[in-house]
């Protein structure tokens, strides 16, 4: 059997202020550089989208904004990030919507 030490962070930052946007992002633990976990979080970073690589594309191939364009007909903005660091990394999804629509995104 093997066990895993488990380090959990759960909280959220509000900060209100008079923009009509919704800037959210969920992000978990991801993989040590060099790691082979590494690797397969860069393959689904580029899957779900790592945002367009051209200024206002239109990100057509990302399954994250293929996924949300089926949820809402307002604008959005979706990609995913990942970073890696010698004992650790951080995967996440950030986007960027008009508030009342930020449930549907």
């Amino acid at each position: 059997i093997t066990f895993y030490s488990v380090v959990v962070f759960l909280g959220e930052i509000r900060e209100q202020n008079g923009d009509s946007l919704v800037h959210a992002a969920i992000v978990t633990e991801g993989a040590a550089v060099g790691s082979a976990e590494a690797n397969a979080f860069s393959v689904l970073q580029h899957v779900l989208g790592a945002g367009p690589l051209i200024k206002r594309g239109s990100n057509v191939t990302s399954k994250l904004s293929q996924g949300i364009a089926k949820a809402t007909t307002q604008p959005f903005d979706a990609s995913a990030f990942n970073v890696n660091y010698s004992d650790s990394g951080l995967f996440g999804v950030y986007t960027i919507s008009q508030a009342p629509n930020a449930g549907e995104v």
